[in-house]
Order: structure tokens, then C-alpha cells, then sequence
């Protein structure tokens, strides 16, 4: 069986199968991320505001803090992104030869995490679900 899978008329079949999953999977836990990160993002809004309210320098200092340290996971998360466009790039040049529509490639993050973000990745992930479904395998 190991062998019949390494026959190129199913060993292409499975690397895209192998390539899809591999990205699902890291969306999938990029987007639960980003997720928790624009919760984070909102409660460090909601807790700025409070501290200029009261006039309390030690809350904002804290606030300021966590929102530095919520750019640089932001920063991180761009960072990460590249490659994961760079095999979006190659499964759009297999979609493209089996004449389907390309997947659309990850939006940078920026220094604000919008709730857009999230719908991008909902449907990457909706397409590539769909995608692996269609392998007959």
C-alpha cells in the first residue's frame, strides 16, 4: 500500500492533500490566536479608558505595557503569515491547473486586529475544508 502511494498519479494527490491539511491546520489555530488577541485588544481598550477616567497613571502604565506586548505578538503573527501565503501561492497554482478559483492570500495584521481578519480566515478555512473534501482519496 506504501508503495502504490508513491506512483505519481496518487502521490500528487496526496501531497495536496498533505500541503491543504498542513494549512488548515495552522489557520485553524491562527485564527482561535487572533481571536483571543482581539478579546485581549478590547479589554485593553475598555481598561486605557477606565485609567483616563480615574486618572490612575499606574493602571495606564500597565495597560501601556500590554498593549506593546500585544504589538509584538501582532508583529510576530505578520511575520509568521509569509509563509503560510507562500504555500497559499503554490496550492493557488494547483487550484489554477485544475481550473478552480484561488484561495485568497492572508491579510497582514497591522498594528489593530479587526474583526475583518477573522472573517478572511473563517473562509480560507471554509475553502480549504471544502478543497480537501473534493481530493478523491
Amino acid at each position: 500500500a506504501k508503495l502504490l502511494g508513491m506512483a505519481p498519479q496518487l502521490s500528487v494527490p496526496v501531497l495536496i492533500r498533505d500541503t491543504l491539511n498542513l494549512i488548515l491546520v495552522q489557520l485553524i489555530g491562527l485564527r482561535g490566536e487572533l481571536g483571543a488577541m482581539l478579546a485581549f485588544q478590547q479589554r485593553l481598550a475598555a481598561a486605557a479608558l477606565r485609567a483616563a477616567e480615574i486618572g490612575n497613571d499606574e493602571l495606564q502604565f500597565v495597560v501601556d505595557c500590554a498593549t506593546g506586548n500585544l504589538a509584538a505578538q501582532l508583529a510576530n503573527h505578520n511575520a509568521a503569515m509569509a509563509p503560510l501565503n507562500k504555500l497559499l501561492l503554490v496550492v493557488n497554482i494547483l487550484l489554477e491547473l485544475a481550473s478552480l478559483p484561488p484561495i485568497e492570500l492572508l491579510p497582514g495584521l497591522g498594528e489593530q486586529l479587526s474583526p475583518e481578519v477573522l472573517d478572511v480566515l473563517d473562509v480560507t478555512i471554509t475553502v480549504l475544508e471544502g478543497a480537501l473534501a473534493a481530493i478523491p482519496l
